[in-house]
């Protein structure tokens, strides 16, 4: 039996990068995905590859109502959400005087609001099973230059640590900061 067998989960910015990855692995290790993306050909994309769901905008509060209670009604409950949707690497790098207060709250709205929002959406579901995982990602990218592997970090550089969070083995775990940075800490 694999290890998120009969699993639910909900990986938000599910279409491109870590997000692609985070679906596949948790697909393979027999988990039922749902794929949340704003870019609605790359969640459609992902989806025919897995066969997940699609368009979701999650700074918006009845897209991700709308999410949370299609993946319940499709798979039976939610068990997993990855909260992976961000403005990152779109974004053109400039001094802060230089970004418009339009895509400040953009930024904000997708990066901070969202996983509000997608954790309050999914919370319910959650609590009818009397447990559910919730697991936050972001990227530690800028510091590519301070690592001690040298090498770039692959979106599959987190599936191992996502597939344990995601699975009954780290049901004793809450509130924690995993990291996983090819070691920058130890530089």
């Amino acid at each position: 039996m694999s290890r998120l067998e009969g699993k639910a989960a909900i990986v938000t910015g599910g279409g491109k990068g870590i997000g692609h990855a985070s679906c596949k692995r948790l697909a393979q290790e027999g988990a039922q995905v749902a794929i949340a993306d704003i870019d609605y050909e790359a969640a459609r994309a992902v989806a025919a590859e897995l066969a997940g769901k699609g368009e979701v905008d999650v700074s918006d509060w009845e897209s991700v109502q709308e999410m949370a209670s299609c993946a319940a009604q499709a798979f039976g409950g939610i068990d997993v959400l990855v909260n992976n949707a961000a403005l990152y690497s779109t974004l053109q790098r400039k001094p802060f005087h230089e970004i418009s207060p339009e895509e400040w709250d953009r930024v904000m709205a997708v990066n901070l609001r969202g996983p509000f929002l997608c954790a309050r959406a999914v919370y319910p579901f959650m609590k009818v099973r009397g447990k559910g995982k919730i697991i936050n990602i972001s990227s530690s990218s800028v510091l590519s230059k301070e690592r001690c592997i040298p090498r770039p970090q692959y979106p599959e550089d987190l599936d191992g640590t996502l597939v344990f969070l995601a699975s009954d083995d780290s049901d004793f775990m809450t509130g924690q900061c995993l990291t996983v940075d090819d070691g920058f800490r130890f530089y």
